[in-house]
């Protein structure tokens, strides 16, 4: 049976989970650390979105994250310098999972991320959602898939920029990770898990991804036929690789571009293993993932974990295409 035991970097005391659903991508190749270091918070002047003559310095925005987490250890409801955008998943008690929050006097969003060996091995104690992409994903969870975000909105930047369509039409935040002056490292140590007898990874247990605000003239919205039209057309140019809910696209005031603000490689958080199809609609999209949840929760069989286990791991590079292109994809004129 797969199983994993987390502890703190140079302790002894860990914490174990057995389940059949781990495996070895989600939880051992999704933290990469030369791409993470390489896409650091920079000391230097960050210049404001859509203001360049304004900056903060890197070191201050730092300050207040350090300040932020603080405040969050201390198990605070409300923090010095941020406003809570989100705190979904979060455990309040524990300290752990992740808090979306705005800097009150500087244009960026900190999406700062807190696990424990604990925490790491408890899926059920964060609400529903992480649940179901622990099943789904083989093992994955919100701190895990936050090492997705940055590559993939990489990834989504050069599709946009390469498409005389797209271009002037779509836009993505800037984005950097960062790391608390103390870092705590969490060991984590497989058995069982890809085909290996043993396999390790050490992962970052508290980071934060520092992106730029967006001073929306709208959201997109359920009620707006024409809106779900479009983000759909545009998750199919984007190959599925990003999460269709609604509430990832708005409109921006200054540019009056779509801008896509989660950038977290969806087929990661629901294994997606092989290319997903060109949904007509909301409801075939969602019709899908229920099917997939109840799949891997309820109707997964022995021989299906035991394939699992054996899927060449390599083969499932998070940007390749993800979608069939069976399908014509529906078209629609883009008008804001």
């Amino acid at each position: 049976m797969p199983s994993i035991s987390v502890g703190f970097q140079d302790t002894q005391k860990t914490f174990s989970l057995t389940n059949p659903h781990l495996e070895e991508y989600a939880l051992f190749r999704l933290f990469e650390p030369d791409f993470f270091y390489e896409h650091l918070l920079p000391d230097r002047p960050v210049e404001f979105r859509n203001n360049a003559q304004k900056t903060v310095d890197g070191k201050e925005l730092s300050r207040l994250i350090e300040q932020l987490l603080s405040e969050i250890k201390e198990k605070k409801k409300h923090y010095s310098n941020f406003t809570v955008l989100k705190k979904t998943g979060f455990n309040r008690r524990k300290a752990a999972g992740l808090v979306i929050a705005k800097f009150n006097d500087f244009p960026f969003v900190v999406k700062l991320f807190i696990e424990t060996p604990e925490s790491f091995v408890n899926p059920w104690a964060k609400g529903f959602e992480p649940i179901f992409f622990f099943y789904m994903g083989g093992g994955v969870n919100r701190h895990l898939s936050g090492f997705t975000r940055i590559k993939n909105l990489e990834y989504i930047k050069n599709k946009i920029d390469n498409d005389p369509k797209w271009t002037n039409v779509i836009d993505v935040p800037r984005k950097w990770y960062w790391l608390p002056e103390q870092t705590p490292w969490l060991t984590i140590t497989g058995k069982n898990i890809g085909n290996k007898p043993e396999i390790k990874t050490r992962i970052p247990g508290t980071y934060a991804i520092v992106a730029d605000a967006i001073d929306q003239e709208r959201g997109f919205s359920w009620l707006n036929s024409k809106d779900m039209d479009i983000a759909l057309e545009v998750t199919h140019f984007l190959e599925n690789n990003l999460d269709l809910h609604i509430t990832n696209f708005m409109v921006e005031k200054e540019s009056n571009k779509i801008v896509i603000i989660d950038t977290e490689h969806f087929p990661t958080m629901v294994g997606v293993k092989h290319p997903l199809p060109m949904f007509n609609g909301y409801l075939s999209w969602y019709a899908h993932l229920i099917e997939r949840c109840g799949r891997e929760m309820i109707f997964c069989t022995k021989k299906d974990w035991r394939n699992a286990q054996k899927i060449n791991v390599d083969s499932l590079a998070p940007f390749a295409s993800t979608v069939q292109k069976t399908q014509a994809a529906p078209q629609h004129a883009v008008q804001l």
